[in-house]
């Protein structure tokens, strides 16, 4: 008797093109940025077969030099909220700080506390859809295929970084990042993207990412 074996997962391979590791800028500058990704089941960004908003920056203030080198080996962790948000269609339509069709996921944070009655108003509007809660004539479309359970770590991770002043988030599509203007020292650049899978497998989601160094001085 034969087995047929299971086609297996690949990680994506992610790649910090531009700013180089180590480069240096002024307070307040703005920094161009390039992401690649490469991915067997997904494809490659050069070849446009990537949503570049699934690609996601995190910048990330350290306060303290002497933790720089542990945070660039320590394993990346997609936290389970912010996977669900890459896998759905979420940064179609929300950018993290800048304008798109809906509101930011900061705007969200910073008009909603984290509170349990805002936790789950809000579970209920992405699941069932909404419309006119902001004022735009652009309505959300429900989402049938998320359990409450994804959708509530998503919120979650809403409440607990959108706001966060040490951390700054982006995404791929071509833009610039924003230096603070009052923060001066070291600077840690996370670009990471999670893959689709394999349909049809018990294959995981997997994270690829890469990591550098800014320096504001």
């Amino acid at each position: 008797m034969s087995y047929r074996q299971q086609p297996q997962n690949h990680a994506p391979v992610v790649k910090i093109v531009t700013p180089a590791n180590n480069a240096e800028f002024s307070p307040g500058a703005q920094v161009s940025y390039q992401v690649s990704v490469a991915d067997k089941e997904d494809g490659d960004t050069k070849y446009d077969e990537i949503n570049l908003k699934e690609i996601v920056l995190e910048l990330q203030y350290v306060k303290d030099k002497t933790k720089v080198s542990a945070m660039l080996n320590k394993p990346f962790n997609d936290a389970p909220g912010l996977a669900v948000m890459r896998s759905s269609n979420c940064f179609n339509c929300h950018d993290f700080s800048g304008k798109s069709i809906g509101p930011s996921l900061l705007e969200i944070c910073r008009r909603y506390p984290p509170a349990k009655a805002n936790s789950d108003s809000l579970v209920k509007r992405v699941k069932d859809g909404s419309a006119g809660i902001w004022g735009l004539r652009e309505k959300m479309p429900s989402h049938p295929e998320l359990a409450g359970k994804e959708i509530r770590s998503a919120i979650q991770w809403i409440f607990k970084n959108a706001a966060d002043p040490n951390i700054s988030y982006y995404d791929a599509t071509p833009g610039i990042i924003r230096l603070p203007a009052n923060k001066k020292g070291t600077f840690i650049l996370t670009a990471s993207y999670t893959d689709h899978g394999i349909k049809n497998t018990t294959e995981k989601h997997l994270t690829g990412y890469d990591r550098e160094i800014i320096i504001v001085k």
